[in-house]
């Protein structure tokens, strides 16, 4: 990723704090805010998500949410299995 995209999802998602941390040491909720960081902000035009707000806080939630508005409104794709986005 550019170093911008990074720094991006990195504030976007509150990453900012766990950023030198393994992935193992993580919770479920920090794992899914990491993961849809690097979805998001790796530009790519078709998202595949399996309950993305699933461990998710509410302040996540809405950076997802808002993430997924963008990526829609620049006309791409978004393949999910519901829980409630």
């Amino acid at each position: 990723l550019p170093l911008s995209s990074s720094l991006l999802g990195i504030q976007a998602f509150d990453l900012g704090p766990l950023a030198a941390r393994p992935l193992r040491t993580l919770s479920a909720g920090q794992r899914r805010r990491t993961a849809l960081a690097r979805v998001v902000f790796t530009a790519a035009p078709l998202w595949l998500l399996d309950e993305p707000l699933n461990a998710l806080d509410a302040p996540a939630q809405t950076a997802f949410r808002t993430a997924l508005q963008k990526h829609l409104a620049g006309a791409k794709t978004v393949l999910v299995s519901p829980d409630g986005v």
